[in-house]
């Protein structure tokens, strides 16, 4: 449940994810170090509060074809 919010929001937060899912924070911040881990989603802020996570490979796949024409 917590990864398909991603297909959703690619950019998202814990607490975006704990409202769509009604897992609470603690076990949404476990998934999410899991993906992490395994390479599927980024933390892009670097900070320990109000981080923001990025599922890179659905991004890039959004932005093919928009780079600018020479």
């Amino acid at each position: 449940m917590v990864f398909h919010q991603f297909c959703r929001m690619p950019v998202v937060n814990v607490a975006r994810i704990t409202q769509a899912t009604n897992i609470v924070p603690s076990s949404v911040s476990k998934v999410l170090n899991a993906l992490i881990e395994i390479g599927l989603v980024r933390e892009v802020t670097g900070q320990k509060r109000n981080r923001l996570f990025c599922y890179d490979r659905y991004l890039k796949v959004l932005s093919e074809g928009t780079e600018p024409l020479k």
